[in-house]
């Protein structure tokens, strides 16, 4: 049987294999490729559980994807779940990336009071 990977490997391949997914749906949500892109964006979001920062990133990274297909609730559960979790860890560039997208997506559904308090937080 091979080795077990030592922490440090292991925290590697974690992050390799959640980007590299996040990556690939967001390619493909842009292509409109919406199966593939839910696929590798859930498969970013589970290779990153165990992380606290990654796990974080990655759901926002999949609310982007959700937003780029035109699904806004989905979007926005995700952005909401990250806030906290963004927070939480002291991740201050991408909760700001987070308010500005669900500033975009409330933009996009015609709330714009919604959308402004969003723009401000970011």
């Amino acid at each position: 049987a091979a080795p077990a990977p030592d922490a440090a490997l292991a925290r590697s391949a974690r992050w390799g294999r959640a980007v590299m997914e996040q990556l690939l749906g967001l390619a493909e949500a842009m292509r409109g490729r919406a199966d593939e892109a839910t696929r590798a964006m859930n498969a970013s979001v589970a290779a990153a559980e165990g992380d606290a920062w990654l796990h974080a990133v990655m759901l926002m990274r999949r609310a982007l994807a959700h937003a780029v297909l035109g699904h806004p609730d989905a979007a926005m559960a995700d952005y909401a779940a990250a806030v906290p979790r963004l927070r939480a860890v002291g991740e201050m560039w991408f909760l700001s990336l987070t308010h500005e997208g669900m500033a975009a997506v409330e933009r996009g559904r015609g709330d714009l009071a919604a959308a402004a308090a969003h723009a401000r937080e970011s």
